[in-house]
C-alpha cells in the first residue's frame, strides 16, 4: 500500500510539474512571437476577417431558419462571404511569403556577417561561463 502511495504522489508530482513547464514554455513562445505577429500589415489582414466571420455566422443562423425556398439565396450570400475570406487569407500569405522571401534575402546577402556575429556571440557565452567557474 505504501508503494501504491507512493507511485500515486510521484505521478502526481510529475503531471503537475509537466503542465507548469508546458505553461512556461507557453509563455516564453508567446513572449518571443509577439514581436513578430505585431505586423501592422498582418493585423489589418485580420481586422478585415472578424466582421466577415460574424456576417457568415448570422448567415448561417438565419440559413438554419430559413424556408427551403429561402436557403440557395442564403447559401450563396455565405458561400460569396466565405470566398471573400478565402481572398483575404491568400492575400496575407502572399504578403508572409513576400516578407520571408526579403528575410532570406537579407542573410544570403549578409551570411558571412551575421556568421561571425553569431560565432563572437558563442565563443563569448562559453568565456563568460569559464570566468564564472573559476
Amino acid at each position: 500500500m505504501k508503494r501504491f502511495n507512493f507511485l500515486s504522489g510521484l505521478i502526481t508530482f510529475v503531471l503537475i510539474l509537466g503542465l507548469a513547464m508546458h505553461a512556461d514554455a507557453a509563455k516564453n513562445w508567446k513572449a518571443k512571437t509577439k514581436d513578430k505577429t505585431q505586423d501592422p500589415k498582418i493585423t489589418e489582414y485580420r481586422n478585415q476577417l472578424q466582421p466577415i466571420r460574424d456576417e457568415i455566422k448570422d448567415l448561417v443562423k438565419e440559413y438554419r431558419k430559413a424556408s427551403e425556398s429561402d436557403k440557395p439565396a442564403i447559401k450563396t450570400q455565405i458561400r460569396d462571404k466565405v470566398s471573400e475570406m478565402f481572398d483575404i487569407r491568400i492575400q496575407m500569405l502572399e504578403y508572409r511569403i513576400s516578407a520571408f522571401q526579403t528575410k532570406v534575402n537579407e542573410i544570403k546577402t549578409n551570411k558571412d556577417s551575421l556568421i561571425d556575429q553569431k560565432l563572437d556571440k558563442f565563443l563569448s557565452k562559453s568565456g563568460n561561463k569559464k570566468k564564472n567557474k573559476d
